[in-house]
């Protein structure tokens, strides 16, 4: 993987470098020493995917880094494996009731109220 090719790829090569500099050790040995299977180690540094924080914490640690600065560039990562999305679409206009409206729905009430019959008129009550 190339690691100009996004965070994730960057991270992954990090991880990568870090194995090397502590011997190269296979990952059948790195999973020995965390606890996790060859196949997470391994997609752990691939690139393809962003590992968990805990995946990232049990493989420095199996390499003998610092896992402070590896949360670090797991967080920075995280945060910048997508391209920044889209601002969301402005909300529906909500329609405004005014004096007109609220007086309506008190005789309405009101009338409701004495038992009276009330019809409505059909539409949604805008003029057009």
């Amino acid at each position: 993987m190339d690691p100009a090719t996004g965070p994730i790829a960057r991270f992954a090569a990090g991880l990568r470098e870090l194995r090397h500099a502590a011997g190269s050790p296979s990952y059948r040995e790195l999973a020995r020493r965390c606890n996790y299977s060859v196949t997470t180690l391994s997609d752990a540094a691939g690139g393809r995917r962003l590992p968990t924080l805990e995946v990232t914490l049990a493989f420095v640690e199996a390499c003998g880094g610092d896992p402070e600065e590896w949360r670090h560039a797991w967080w920075l990562a995280s945060r910048r494996r997508r391209p920044a999305a889209p601002p969301p679409p402005p909300l529906p206009r909500q329609r405004r009731y005014g004096a007109r409206t609220i007086g309506l729905a008190f005789l309405t009430g009101a009338l409701l109220g004495a038992g009276a019959a009330v019809t409505l008129p059909r539409g949604n009550g805008t003029n057009g």
